[in-house]
């Protein structure tokens, strides 16, 4: 997801509103979109979670040896 996106600015609003909560509250609601078969709507909620893990420092990098340290 880039920065300029929409669910960047929806992640940026959850943070701001909900804090350390913010990660839960989109998975929630990602898992509303999935469980009512709106897979699309699900998708953009995962990776609005995945924007408010990297606004909140919790995202992985994906580097291994990063991980290893």
């Amino acid at each position: 997801m880039k920065q300029d996106d929409s669910g960047w600015q929806i992640a940026k609003l959850l943070v701001q509103k909900h804090g350390e909560d913010a990660p839960l509250r989109a998975a929630m609601q990602a898992q509303r979109r999935l469980a009512a078969e709106d897979f699309k709507g699900g998708a953009t909620w995962i990776g609005i979670t995945r924007a408010v893990d990297q606004i909140l420092g919790n995202a992985d990098t994906g580097n291994f040896r990063e991980a290893r340290q």
